[in-house]
């Protein structure tokens, strides 16, 4: 993904909730441990 004049990679975080089978997609630029929960806190929000 181009942001300013650099280029970042783009990562996604994707969740199949156990009981309501809903999908959550979120887009990220990192893989650190923070987005990750990030990306758990997000799902249980849905």
């Amino acid at each position: 993904m181009r942001i300013g004049h650099g280029v970042r990679p783009l990562s996604g975080f994707v969740m199949v909730l156990a009981y309501s089978r809903a999908v959550v997609a979120l887009f990220i630029l990192d893989q650190t441990l923070e987005s990750f929960l990030h990306g758990h806190v997000e799902a249980f929000a849905a």
